[in-house]
């Protein structure tokens, strides 16, 4: 692949897959299976092998949604496409993400899918890659978060924090949220953990309950179970992490993501 990548001074690459994905959209006419593995997937397979491989999804699904997708379900997105070329919008968020703290060799995938998340890791070859789910995105205004939130779960994979324990999962999820608002402190605070203002205030609200669960959860509840999680970890795991530095020295983004599950709930097993 070379045009639909770019690279800055060696230090990330871009792969813009989404053009493969609007090249197969005009040529799968009655043979769009084969089109979409010719013209999309064959771009990155060692990519769409780790993303294939963490869907529940058989085959015969994913080409029942290849068969009947058609160039008008993605015209807003073709259009937001050419006015806002993603590309450019990702190597300005990544400068600033080095700016932070470098991290070499970053990847970054921009896809188009149809289960995808609208930002995610993966890992390739033992290394954390970043991905992007455009059709997710109504516009590109949280383009530059997603990444900046990625680029710090990448950093934590590669400081060996790879778990899918709930507790850490949360604790990762904060930390992400604090980088992205130190590589962004233009942003507001409801922009960095993707919620409307009104769903922030909602959780606002809760927070206490919520923290409470967190740090002391009941005896009859493993703590790395905690049910109503879900859609709150980032706005919890925000403010889990302000709740553990106060009152100790000021952490910088090097120590946050150094952060593990230990140092919060000390002698914990």
């Amino acid at each position: 692949m070379t045009s639909n990548e770019i690279s800055h001074n060696d230090h990330f690459t871009i792969y813009a897959l989404y053009e493969g994905f609007f090249t197969f959209l005009t040529k799968k006419r009655g043979a769009a299976w084969s089109a979409f593995r010719s013209h999309y997937t064959s771009q990155a397979p060692d990519f769409f092998e780790a993303y294939f491989s963490g869907f529940s999804y058989n085959t015969s699904t994913l080409k029942y949604r290849v068969e009947v997708t058609a160039p008008e379900h993605y015209a807003h997105l073709r259009a937001l496409v050419r006015r806002n070329p993603p590309k450019v919008i990702v190597s300005n968020a990544l400068k600033r993400c080095r700016a932070l703290i470098p991290m070499e060799q970053v990847h970054v995938y921009l896809m188009i899918g149809f289960f995808s998340a609208d930002g995610f890791t993966l890992i390739i070859d033992g290394n954390p890659v970043i991905g992007i789910g455009l059709e997710r995105l109504r516009d590109f205004s949280y383009l530059d978060l997603l990444v900046a939130h990625e680029y710090a779960h990448c950093l934590r994979i590669r400081n060996g924090f790879l778990s899918r324990d709930r507790s850490l999962s949360i604790l990762n999820e904060g930390i992400a949220t604090h980088f992205s608002q130190a590589a962004f402190p233009e942003r507001t605070l409801p922009e960095h953990l993707f919620l409307s203002n009104a769903a922030f205030n909602h959780l606002l609200g809760q927070k206490d309950e919520l923290l409470s669960s967190f740090f002391h959860p009941p005896a009859t509840c493993n703590k790395h179970e905690h049910s109503g999680l879900k859609r709150t970890k980032q706005f919890l795991g925000y403010f889990a992490i302000n709740e553990y530095c106060r009152g100790k020295e000021k952490f910088s983004l090097h120590k946050l993501l150094s952060l593990d599950l230990t140092d919060v709930f000390p002698g914990d097993t």
